[in-house]
């Protein structure tokens, strides 16, 4: 069991020390050895979306409460902040390289820019040949540019008769953000879901919520091959996936978090009270890496440190 520090999210900079229930195991136990973890927040609905990125000269952590309309950052010297009290359950925050982000919009179905801010200021997608997109959930940023994104049919059904599905199909689309073209890049999933390129980008790795499987499809310039498995970790429930610096891959699942080596052996696992929905990392101070971790009820902070790295920058 690990020791956190826990930060209420409605308490700015104020910590108190708790016992939460951590636990790593596998080989990469020895990159944690040295973390204490700081929690932020709790009971939320739903928690995902980790971004880091540097404000104010500090690593700064973004990530949602979707379903309770929030989307928070979280900074060492200035701890838990509200930057959006009435977000559209946006659950991506990629950085567009100008101080702004690109965003996905669960309630308004669509893909946004914000500003630093937090204020959408450009529409990028909400459609495809004319029909309402379904929930986009997860979106990445290629070297090129462009932006890649699974859009499944979350919360349709009996059970909310107020969302009309317009698009039969549950696509990842690849999106030009210079004149808004949008194309299918993949139809082959039932409920895509995470989304991420390999560090050398000759691959994109996709989960799908109806299945066991994380896959992968060959990157053919703006294209990609047919998915092929790359693991099967033998239950379904799989969320976001990341790639840490040492070019191994993290899986949320409703188990925690999977971490797999290039070569998709299982490395170890961490477990919290309940699902692990994404995992992001930053650089740190002496050669160590920061974690960034969402679950379903809260969001974590911690510091590892990685092997070397396995994979090139393209």
């Amino acid at each position: 069991m690990m020791r956190i520090l826990l930060f209420p999210f409605f308490l700015v900079g104020f910590a108190v020390r708790a016992e939460v229930p951590i636990q790593v195991s596998g080989e990469i136990s020895d990159w944690f050895e040295s973390t204490e973890w700081i929690k932020l927040g709790g009971d939320y609905k739903g928690s995902e979306g980790p971004q880091w990125i540097e404000e104010d000269g500090e690593p700064t952590l973004i990530y949602a409460a979707h379903h309770d309309f929030l989307a928070l950052k979280w900074a060492a010297s200035k701890g838990l902040t509200e930057w959006r009290t009435d977000s559209p359950e946006a659950t991506s925050f990629r950085p567009d390289g100008q101080g702004n982000f690109y965003v996905v919009e669960q309630t308004t179905r669509r893909v946004t820019r914000w500003s630093a801010e937090g204020k959408t200021v450009e529409v990028l997608a909400d459609r495809y040949k004319g029909k309402r997109l379904n929930r986009p959930n997860d979106l990445r940023v290629k070297s090129d540019g462009s932006l890649w994104f699974t859009d499944p049919a979350f919360m349709y059904g009996p059970k909310f008769p107020d969302q009309i599905q317009e698009l039969e199909q549950e696509n990842v689309y690849r999106l030009d953000p210079k004149n808004k073209s949008l194309t299918v890049v993949s139809g082959a999933l039932r409920k895509p879901n995470g989304i991420a390129f390999s560090p050398d980008e000759n691959w994109l790795y996709l989960t799908d919520s109806f299945d066991s499987k994380i896959l992968r499809c060959r990157v053919q310039g703006d294209r990609i091959g047919p998915p092929e498995a790359f693991v099967d970790v033998s239950f379904r429930g799989l969320d976001g996936l990341s790639f840490d610096p040492s070019g191994n891959l993290w899986c949320g699942t409703r188990k925690g978090a999977y971490v797999f080596s290039p070569k998709a052996e299982l490395l170890g696992t961490v477990t919290f009270e309940d699902r692990v929905s994404a995992v992001a990392f930053h650089p740190a101070d002496n050669g160590e890496t920061l974690i960034g971790l969402t679950t379903q009820t809260a969001a974590y902070v911690g510091k590892l440190k990685l092997p070397r790295t396995f994979f090139p920058k393209p």
